[in-house]
């Protein structure tokens, strides 16, 4: 690539600084790509350089992009570090590098499952961002931080913060942004019911993605879209958007998406009363999740009880809701759980379908 090219011209003329700059945007490149392994031997060979010239500022970035990359790999425990690292040379180098470590050290965090923890490193990164007049990385984090108070269950104040996101990102001509804002949008609208304006939502999200710029998380949101149709009976629709999303899975893509296509294809076959294959494809999600997404591993457990039940198996699914609830109380998922346990009967109190 273009850049390997100037990697290697940096070292032919020996020059360490150039070959980092270079080996940072070659991993950014490889990132783009879905080629993470090559993405984070990129950034420890630049990382491995900067700490030779001492040069904290660049090293903050470069732990940064590492964190992100490890992050992408559903490596939670080696990004939590990397970004850790990000934020002690930042806060070192001082300058505006300490907002965006703070920015990513949060994100890991929610994955993570400690979404108090994040949203309070989440709003201190905005501070600083607000306080700089940094107007792209503070939609960035009013949007993390819609997705935090979404999982928590507060409905209303997510949806606060994914229109101020929103506004902003449109507001500063930030084009790269608002898809992800109103693919978030639409996540919430389904969760309530609101098929219709998920559809409109998601349709708006992939009207406006730049292709390979979500890190194929347009196939997602096809899955939100095909969840929509699929509620309100255009199921040929449905299925059109069905296939390219499993076009899509064939190849390799990051363990976040994965999860979450699996989950709501699960809530498709649900809808369809395809109880078992519902449970297979929900199994997958819910092992997947524990290694690289907890955050992400109640709303498969919601839709494994689901299926559970309409295969007729009330103490399986009594127990994944039990199992879930005792976990994860706080989040929307253990309170929905909490709430089926409430009233175990073949119809849910929460679904994507009607």
């Amino acid at each position: 690539s273009e850049f390997a090219g100037v990697v290697e011209i940096a070292r032919d003329i020996g020059s360490e600084s150039l070959e980092c700059a270079a080996l940072n945007n070659l991993g950014l490149a490889y990132s783009g790509l879905g080629q993470f392994q090559e993405a984070a031997q990129a950034h420890l060979r630049a990382i491995e350089i900067l700490k030779s010239l001492h040069d904290t500022q660049n090293l903050s970035f470069a732990y940064v992009n590492l964190a992100t990359t490890r992050m992408a790999m559903g490596d939670l425990q080696n990004a939590d570090q990397a970004a850790n690292q990000g934020l002690a040379y930042a806060r070192e180098a001082g300058g505006a590098l300490e907002g965006n470590a703070q920015l990513t050290l949060a994100g890991i965090r929610a994955w993570e499952g400690h979404v108090v923890e994040a949203r309070q490193i989440c709003g201190q990164a905005l501070q600083g961002f607000e306080k700089a007049g940094a107007k792209r990385y503070a939609a960035y984090a009013h949007a993390m931080l819609g997705e935090m108070w979404f999982d928590s269950g507060e409905d209303g104040t997510a949806a606060t913060e994914y229109g101020v996101a929103l506004t902003i990102a449109q507001e500063a001509r930030e084009g790269d942004l608002a898809p992800l804002v109103l693919s978030d949008q639409a996540r919430l609208a389904l969760a309530q019911g609101r098929y219709a304006v998920a559809a409109r939502l998601a349709k708006q999200a992939l009207e406006t993605v730049s292709p390979g710029a979500v890190d194929g998380k347009d196939l997602l949101w096809r899955t939100y879209l095909a969840v929509t149709l699929a509620a309100q009976g255009q199921h040929s629709q449905a299925d059109e958007q069905r296939q390219v999303v499993a076009k899509g899975m064939a190849s390799p893509i990051r363990p976040d998406v994965r999860i979450q296509v699996l989950t709501a294809e699960g809530w498709l076959l649900i809808g369809e009363k395809k109880f078992a294959k519902a449970i297979g494809v929900l199994e997958d999600a819910r092992k997947q999740a524990a290694a690289h997404m907890p955050s992400a591993r109640g709303e498969a457990e919601l839709a494994l009880a689901e299926a559970h039940f309409g295969l007729g198996n009330r103490s399986e699914a009594i127990g994944v809701l039990r199992t879930l609830a005792a976990r994860d109380p706080e989040t929307r998922a253990g309170k929905l759980a909490k709430l089926r346990l409430l009233h175990p009967g073949p119809s849910p109190i929460w679904k994507p379908l009607p």
